[in-house]
């Protein structure tokens, strides 16, 4: 966020002046720049989250949550309990 503050109005007297400021304008940028102090690499991140990168982790979310699964049933289980298989 970037702010300017403008126009000065005093709201003192003459003699003894008191000076504030009666706009303030700011600027939101929805890119924040990243840089590495020891390499000098920079890159941008966004700060907002869309639909579409909500979908991207809801999928990759649910592959991982199945594999997981996948790997207990077809692996882990019968090892441990020692299924006898006819």
């Amino acid at each position: 966020m970037n702010c300017q503050y403008s126009t000065p109005v005093n709201l003192g007297t003459e003699e003894l002046p008191d000076w504030e400021y009666s706009e303030l304008t700011c600027e939101f940028s929805q890119l924040e720049l990243v840089e590495n102090t020891t390499t000098g690499a920079e890159f941008y991140v966004s700060k907002t989250i869309g639909y579409g990168d909500i979908l991207v982790i809801t999928f990759l979310t649910l592959f991982l949550i199945f594999g997981i699964l996948k790997f207990l049933t077809d692996f882990l289980i019968p090892k441990l309990v020692n299924f006898k298989r006819k």
